[in-house]
């Protein structure tokens, strides 16, 4: 027998759809007196009605995430991954670091690919060996870029741009692509 919580049903709608929110996952429900949501990545859950509305509003605040969604699994794992990267611009470089709130050039990518369910070597020379080689006339946003003899590694972020964690002093930023410099490309 289930024991009633003594909170009321909008109470209790609003404290699971805070919980939800709070993560940062996409919400996936009817706008109806919803009875089950559905949470991309995670399954389907029962929840009080009134969360319909409740989520419409988190929608229409851009809480969801939509494209921001590293999970978005209707993208390519290289777009996750730039995606979850993005998130980070602004963060300071320290080498060594590989996140959440500071970082190196390979702990950047590292656990960009890492949100986006990819398990990455940690160290520079090793993600330049992952995947696939891809020509530089070919690149996508979240195609890992090597340079400096395979010392320096960072993100195609599109539109001649990379984003990178380049040096001490330098927060993660973008910067544009010098394809020149360019060792290899890579995707997986």
């Amino acid at each position: 027998m289930q024991k009633e919580s003594g909170l009321t049903r909008g109470t209790r709608s609003a404290l699971v759809a805070g919980a939800v929110a709070a993560t940062g996952l996409t919400m996936a429900v009817p706008t109806a007196s919803a009875d089950t949501i559905s949470i991309d990545g995670l399954g389907q859950f029962d929840v009080p009605d009134g969360l319909g509305q409740f989520a419409d509003m988190l929608n229409g605040a851009g809480v969801s995430g939509g494209d921001l969604d590293p999970l978005n699994h209707d993208r390519s794992v290289g777009q996750r991954a730039l995606a979850a990267a993005q998130t980070k611009v602004g963060s300071p470089y320290v080498y060594g670091a590989s996140g959440p709130s500071a970082f190196d050039c390979s702990g950047l990518v590292h656990w960009a690919y890492q949100q986006a369910g990819v398990d990455l070597p940690r160290v520079s020379n090793a993600q330049g060996q992952v995947g696939h080689a891809v020509s530089l006339d070919d690149l996508r946003p979240g195609d890992i870029l090597m340079w400096h003899g395979g010392g320096h590694v960072a993100l195609y972020a599109g539109d001649g741009q990379v984003l990178h964690a380049y040096t001490t002093g330098q927060p993660v930023t973008y910067a544009p692509l010098d394809p020149s410099s360019i060792a290899s490309a890579r995707r997986l």
